[in-house]
C-alpha cells in the first residue's frame, strides 16, 4: 500500500492543499511536468551548491531518503 503525505511546501500554506489537490485530481494541474529530476537526499547539498553558481535549472524532488 502506498501512502502519500505532505509535510510542507514553500510558498503555499497547508490550508490550501485541498483546493490544489482537487485541481490535480481533475487533471487541470499536472505538477509532475515541473520535475526535472528525482534525487537522493544525499544529493541535496550538491544541488544547493550548484544553485549558488547558477548551474541548475528546473525542479528537483527528493524521492530517496536512504
Amino acid at each position: 500500500m502506498f501512502m502519500l503525505s505532505f509535510i510542507t511546501t514553500l510558498g503555499m500554506p497547508a490550508s490550501r492543499f485541498d483546493s490544489l489537490l482537487s485541481q490535480v485530481a481533475l487533471g487541470k494541474l499536472q505538477p509532475g511536468k515541473m520535475v526535472n529530476r528525482e534525487i537522493k537526499l544525499s544529493e541535496v547539498e550538491g544541488i544547493f551548491q550548484d544553485m549558488t553558481n547558477f548551474a541548475t535549472t528546473g525542479t528537483f524532488i527528493v524521492t530517496d531518503y536512504s
